[in-house]
């Protein structure tokens, strides 16, 4: 198998898919649609604008991980989009998450609070501000390797803008700043 997405293999043409990720692709495509897996794809190995694999740019980028760190993000992702309202894990893929020590768990939007369903993954992403982007809890631009499985999540477009280059509690502490100099 190879790269599902085409952004990918057409800015790594050299580039194969990691064969862990094959396998595990592989898996997924018989309970997910293509378009699901490939925003998995997009949303764990290439770097945003540029789209070049995160392992191959310099160590110091903030976009940086190894190869297989991008793998593990993708699978919690996966995970968590799985664990969405309206799926289930299957059993076939139930090991691969314990292994990595995912527990389940509803998948909920850290910011809103509210439940994740399966069909918010098919939102427009250009337009629907319910749609859903990957996130990091300590966002990239403050901590030199922050994209891994630990510091990833599944967030709504207009959660991400509320929340900005803030950890989540940051950002409801400006909230709650905000919302404190509209009650004086």
């Amino acid at each position: 198998m190879a790269w599902l997405h085409w952004q990918i293999a057409t800015n790594n043409p050299n580039q194969p898919s990691p064969i862990e990720w094959d396998d595990f692709a592989g898996k997924l495509l018989l309970v997910l649609p293509k378009r699901n897996v490939q925003k998995i794809e997009l949303a764990s190995f290439p770097a945003k604008g540029h789209r070049r694999l995160r392992w191959l740019l310099p160590n110091v980028d903030p976009e940086y991980c190894s190869q297989d760190e991008a793998v593990k993000v993708a699978k919690k992702l996966a995970f968590l989009m799985l664990n969405s309202q309206g799926s289930s894990i299957p059993q076939n893929l139930e090991e691969d998450f314990l292994v990595l020590g995912f527990r389940k768990e509803v998948t909920k939007c850290p910011l809103c609070k509210k439940e994740i369903n399966i069909t918010d993954f098919d939102r427009n992403g250009n337009t629907d501000l319910e749609s859903l982007q990957i996130d990091h809890e300590i966002p990239l631009s403050q901590q030199l390797g922050s994209h891994n499985a630990d510091n990833v999540f599944w967030i709504h477009r207009r959660c991400n803008y509320i929340k900005g280059e803030q950890t989540t509690k940051d950002a409801l502490m400006s909230l709650v700043e905000l919302i404190r100099n509209h009650l004086v």
